[in-house]
């Protein structure tokens, strides 16, 4: 069984969610798990700090879908980019993963669709996913009609077909346990320090 942790999120070197993303990993590492960090698109612009588009950062293996760490500056490009490496985390799904094996999906609400089809390749190939939760699906300072309309969605349709949920909070925990009724949930408090 080998876990993966898919991102958005820039790795190894990035902000808050670069370094639960590390936590996590080297939590299982030390277990004794397989694990490795996906970096579903290019994250760096401007001022790059992350050129590795593939490599070992302690003691976890993270690679970069794409093959390559920098973003376009064009708009069109960056978007080419992305479905290029939307494309290449589906043939990952379908071809690198085994029955038993567990993804952590540490990304946001990517979309209903999206998350949906990955779902669906998910339970075809045996393979577990696992919602991280750090905030709400959909959660926005200015909580518009549409806003809560796409949450509704994800809500009746996305959460209850997660195999399992990690979350931050005891609110959170509350939260999955009432829109994915019967799913398991654990709670990893906020990870600052390593040990």
């Amino acid at each position: 069984m080998k876990v993966y942790i898919a991102t958005m999120n820039p790795f190894p070197i990035g902000l808050a969610a670069t370094n639960r993303i590390i936590h996590y990993g080297k939590g299982l590492v030390k277990s004794g798990m397989e694990c490795e960090v996906v970096v579903l698109y290019r994250t760096e612009r401007g001022n790059i700090v992350n050129r590795l588009a593939e490599g070992v950062y302690e003691d976890i293996p993270f690679r970069y879908i794409s093959g390559n760490t920098e973003r376009s500056n064009s708009f069109i490009r960056r978007r080419i980019d992305d479905l290029i490496s939307d494309i290449g985390l589906f043939r990952n799904l379908c071809r690198k993963t085994k029955k038993g094996d567990v993804i952590l999906w540490y990304i946001g609400s990517k979309g209903l669709l999206y998350t949906r089809l990955v779902q669906i390749i998910c339970a075809c190939k045996g393979v577990r996913l696992v919602r991280e939760l750090c905030e709400l699906p959909y959660a926005t300072s200015n909580d518009s009609v549409w806003s809560r309309f796409r949450r509704w969605c994800y809500n009746k349709i996305v959460m209850p077909r997660f195999d399992g949920f990690v979350s931050i909070s005891e609110e959170l925990s509350v939260y999955a346990g009432r829109v994915a009724r019967g799913v398991p949930y654990v709670k990893v408090p906020i990870l600052v320090d390593v040990n």
